[in-house]
């Protein structure tokens, strides 16, 4: 449940790129195309649906759009609408209490709800068997939810909300989208106001104005329902009829008129915040959502500041190395779009040197379009992920999104069709034409730079008393369906579930000793492998902090005769993804290629790991960056903890205890040689004993050529050392607290972590349903007290990230800064009171948290990605391949005793305690809660004296 910011427009309609097209332009990208299929019918009650049919898994994502968002809210009711899909998510008359619980029972994935500039969304996917229980619960909020909502409700999600507002603010550049929606849109635009709201607003939203809310926008004529995936047309129409038939129209009421609110002229402005580098961001309004001219804009976007060789980073990266990082997108809405560019400025650099290069890169551009192999690596590489966007039915742009936006902001669930004509014929000329249409001569953008200094609030505008609300009348046009007798006596849970489905995992050896592993799927024309080294970053020695993550960051800086640039060009070309990282136990290098480019794909990931160039130059270049996300991580509160509470619980020099970012630490960085990164390569990165985990669009036998042919004679001498041997550390035995001073924090973030046993304890998978328990999941008991009781926090969550050696278990909640004290002894109390069995876990706990786990097992692997991630698990930790079917069977068989016996592990007596936020507010509440002994600690762990 979140505002869903103005993000760069869902992948489907950034790039359309989908079957049906014209005849693409001469040279375009050659690229097999993959489309979404889809059917309507209209209810008469107006409710727009649409089916897309994808066989593939035993599930199907619902999805429905109301087309309302912050731009409805007259003036003196901001964040009604965002306020209001809180309120949805608490129940309605025939099913009070939590929306999620029903569908917690029935293994629901990807469930949430978001609200932007434009419209609310509510989506979900289900298995099969349970489409009937979600068209209940939907049409039941739909039509059946007033009575449900009083006072309470209300305060409670409000208090929720405006914890959330809290967390957004208290973050790096927090308070930057409020800024810019005031200063980009005038005063009356419905763009001007933040989709979150004011809290004066919030404050004074009465139980009625909220209801009359609901009255105005909610009905069946102003919602797109859409069913993808298990699913077919005359199922669809029986069901859908059967549930939402009854419901009466709402008014139908008109949309704003588009206003692109273009600038005549170039401003500026400036804000200061707690951030450790100055940022600039340059927008402009340009034409709205579902024009040519967007398609256009964001194709000209990748080439200006999309991908790692754009204009803006050959020249300000690479070339004069003013910032860090740069990047431009395209933010589509419905009444008018931004086109906009965001660098974070190198400390030591003026600000105005940034900006007016970037200025000189955008105008040559302009004058010049871009070189025809620009224009074509943009086009391919946005062919590809649209590809790889498809492959998911439902979530945030899956294909149920994809034709919901459409429907919503275009009439047609076919606007991507559209878009594809307009990209597969974009031009040099046309795309420089379009360019100066609306980022030339006589258009002006706003730069709005963030410099460091302290936090100053935004101040709220003036209140405004809102106008009466006026309920305009139902819309006469629309009639319902007979009710279905009984239809509301109970949510219609199933009673069959699907089965667990996973790939066939078939094997092989290379001549290299790699073992392959090759799990089929065929569902889109994509090959994806990760190559997985033992090794990761707790191996890094103690002076060299750092080391593994910042290795694997230079592999993709140019390999072979390819530089930096060259390389980038040549995975933009190909439609490929390269990504090289390294993990706590393990390093990697993924590679997601398209099928008909998989052999040079291949070739290109080869020497990627076989002949890195580590040139002193991009050595350099990303230790710079590297360091600024170092002071990224310590100007945000999660980042300080992940920096902090590992060193605090395994103790310095152990293996664990480096940041669990794996950045380690400035001086570290700072230090390491070009030589130091080749040593560390050998050792770590060795083929033999190593793991080629491949999913996708081939065969065993089509794929053991190209990898014998790439990677067969690849073999490293000497020996391995990158494995880091893991001692295990002694319980905590008394509570201690830790404070870090975050100054001007409007929220605190309280930690309490602990070690409990490593992924390959057999008691792992109780533990882990333990966890479930207490905090792992958003009907967990932490959560249900801190956000849904108390509302004092927007959410909190406890869990244990695998690992070889003994996992680092945390409890977390960001809390508003007043209620800390109040907030901690919560925290306390029911992790002690769970540990001690005063509060065991009940047996219908228990059942729904394994419900959790196990039914949603059918959709947990519909994406390549996650079947890719499971196995390369499962081969870390030494399990066999029905390994996920071991793990279903043991949670279903698993008793409240059983999981009540590993809740013992957590010891409340034995946490540490870390809690980042304002000192001058936490310090004394903090103290007096008594919690255990209290000490001072600076960004870096250090104590700071006290007088």
């Amino acid at each position: 449940m979140t505002v869903f910011r103005p993000t760069v427009q869902s992948l489907a309609l950034m790039i359309a790129l989908a079957a049906g097209a014209s005849e693409p332009a001469a040279g375009a990208a050659d690229v097999a195309p993959v489309d979404i299929p889809y059917e309507t019918f209209t209810l008469p009650n107006g409710l727009r649906v649409i089916v897309h049919t994808d066989r593939k898994a035993p599930i199907v994502a619902v999805n429905i759009w109301y087309h309302v968002g912050s731009k409805d809210e007259p003036a003196g009711r901001s964040g009604f609408a965002h306020l209001f899909e809180h309120l949805m998510f608490n129940g309605s008359e025939n099913a009070p209490g939590e929306f999620f619980t029903p569908f917690k029972a029935v293994g629901a994935t990807n469930q949430n709800g978001t609200t932007n500039t434009d419209r609310t969304n509510y989506f979900e996917n289900v298995p099969t068997t349970a489409l009937d229980m979600a068209l209940w619960m939907e049409s039941d909020r739909m039509g059946h939810l007033l009575g449900a909502i009083d006072q309470k409700t209300l305060n409670e999600q409000r208090g929720v909300v405006q914890n959330e507002k809290r967390q957004d603010e208290n973050q790096p550049y927090g308070q930057v989208w409020d800024a810019l929606g005031r200063i980009m849109y005038p005063k009356g635009h419905p763009y001007h106001h933040s989709t979150i709201g004011s809290m004066n607003d919030l404050n004074a939203a009465s139980l009625e104005d909220v209801k009359n809310w609901f009255r105005t926008w909610y009905g069946p004529n102003n919602a797109v329902l859409v069913l993808a995936g298990d699913i077919d047309l005359p199922t669809a129409r029986d069901k859908v009829a059967r549930y939402f038939g009854d419901i009466p129209a709402g008014p139908s009421m008109a949309q704003p008129k588009v206003d692109v609110a273009a600038h005549a002229v170039n401003t500026r402005s400036e804000m200061t915040d707690v951030v450790p580098q100055a940022r600039v961001y340059r927008v402009w309004n340009v034409v709205e959502y579902g024009q040519p001219d967007l398609d256009r804009l964001e194709l000209l976007a990748w080439i200006l500041g999309g991908g790692k060789s754009s204009r803006l980073d050959r020249r300000l990266v690479h070339q004069d190395a003013l910032v860090d990082n740069i990047s431009a997108g395209v933010y589509g809405s419905q009444l008018s779009s931004n086109f906009m560019i965001t660098a974070s400025v190198k400390q030591g650099v003026e600000v105005r040197r940034v900006e007016a290069t970037i200025d000189e890169e955008l105008k040559k551009l302009l004058r010049d379009g871009p070189t025809r192999e620009e224009l074509e690596r943009a086009r391919t590489s946005m062919m590809a992920s649209w590809i790889r966007g498809v492959e998911r039915i439902g979530g945030f742009g899956g294909k149920a999104d994809v034709l919901a936006e459409c429907a919503v902001y275009t009439g047609g669930p076919g606007c991507f069709r559209n878009s594809l004509k307009v990209l597969a014929g974009a031009t040099v000329d046309s795309l420089r034409s379009t360019g100066n249409a609306w980022l030339g001569s006589g258009k002006g953008s706003h730069t709005l730079v963030v410099r460091s200094g302290k936090r100053v609030p935004i101040r709220e505008e003036r209140a405004v008393t809102p106008a009466p609300f006026r309920i305009p009348k139902a819309d006469p046009g629309y009639t319902t369906l007979p009710s279905v007798a009984n239809r509301r006596e109970g949510v219609p849970i199933p009673r069959a579930f699907p089965d667990l489905v996973f790939p066939t995992q078939q094997h092989a050896t290379l001549g290299n000793g790699t073992r392959v592993v090759l799990a089929e799927r065929h569902d889109i024309p994509v090959v994806q492998m990760s190559y997985e080294f033992r090794g990761g970053y707790a191996a890094d020695p103690l002076d060299r902090s750092g080391l593994a993550s910042f290795t694997m960051s230079l592999l993709d800086e140019g390999s072979g005769d390819l530089s930096a640039l060259a390389f980038a060009d040549r995975v933009e070309a190909l439609g490929a993804i390269v990504r090289v990282s390294a993990s706590l136990d393990t390093s990697s290098a993924f590679l997601s290629a398209l099928r008909e480019n998989l052999e040079p794909s291949v070739a290109l990931y080869a020497d990627m790991l076989r002949k890195p160039r580590f040139e002193q130059a991009d050595i350099d270049r990303v230790r710079g960056q590297w360091i600024a996300g170092i002071r990224q991580e310590k100007a945000n509160p999660n980042g300080v903890a992940q920096r902090v509470l590992p060193a605090l619980i395994f103790g310095s020099g152990h293996p664990y205890a480096s940041p669990r970012s794996g950045s380690g630490s400035e001086a570290a960085i700072l230090g390491l040689t070009r030589t130091d990164l080749q040593v560390w390569r050998t050792r770590a990165l060795r083929p033999q004993g190593a793991t080629l985990v491949v999913v996708g669009d081939t065969t065993l036998a089509e794929i053991l050529p190209v990898l014998e042919k790439y990677f067969g004679d690849w073999k490293v001498g000497g020996e391995a050392d990158a494995v880091a041997a893991i001692p295990r550390v002694a319980e905590q035995k008394t509570p201690r607290v830790f404070l870090i001073d975050q100054p001007g924090a409007i929220q605190a973030s309280i930690f309490a972590a602990q070690v409990v046993p490593p992924s390959t304890d057999p008691r792992t998978v109780e533990f882990d349903m333990a966890n479930m328990v207490i905090g792992g999941d958003f009907t967990a008991r932490l959560n249900m007290n801190l956000r849904e009781d108390k509302h004092w926090s927007y959410g909190a969550r406890s869990g244990a990230a695998s690992a070889v050696g003994q996992r680092l278990w945390i409890a977390s909640a960001p809390v508003q800064i007043d209620k800390t004290r109040e907030a901690a002894a919560e925290m306390r109390r029911e992790i002690a009171a769970y540990a001690t069995g005063r509060q065991a876990a009940t047996g219908e706990e228990v059942e729904g948290m394994a419900k959790i786990l196990t039914l949603s097992l059918p959709g947990a692997y519909e994406t390549a990605s996650a079947v890719m991630t499971t196995i390369a698990s499962d081969v870390l930790y030494g399990r066999p391949d029905d390994y996920v079917f071991r793990r279903k069977a043991a949670i279903d068989a698993m008793t409240p005793d059983e999981v009540n016996a590993a809740a013992k592990m957590l010891n409340p007596e034995g946490l540490t305690w870390l809690i980042v936020g304002d000192l001058s507010r936490t310090e004394a509440p903090v103290r007096a809660l008594n919690l255990g002994e209290v000490t001072v600690l600076d960004v870096e762990g250090r104590p700071v004296p006290r007088k």
